[in-house]
């Protein structure tokens, strides 16, 4: 998991996590996708916000991302990441 602080404004920081799952991650020899894991904050605008700004950047940079986007309670009530093993 990598954690990133990124500030869009002087006055706001918020927090993401980013996880990779899947096939790609499990070291298969064809995966079809590269599954990403986003997690931000809270139900906030601004933490929506940026997590969708996050998912806009990495699927104009990387090709054959599917990406889902969590905020960190929704995460905890589906047990996402020990669930889809994410890393």
């Amino acid at each position: 998991m990598n954690e990133i602080v990124w500030s869009k404004s002087s006055n706001v920081n918020e927090k993401l996590a980013i996880y990779g799952f899947g096939s790609h991650f499990e070291r298969c020899f064809c995966p079809s996708d590269i599954d990403i894991l986003i997690v931000h904050e809270s139900s906030k605008h601004g933490s929506c916000n940026l997590a969708i700004d996050c998912k806009n950047f990495i699927a104009a940079n990387i090709n054959g991302t599917d990406i889902t986007i969590l905020s960190k309670q929704e995460e905890q009530l589906n047990s996402f990441i020990s669930l889809s093993r994410a890393k």
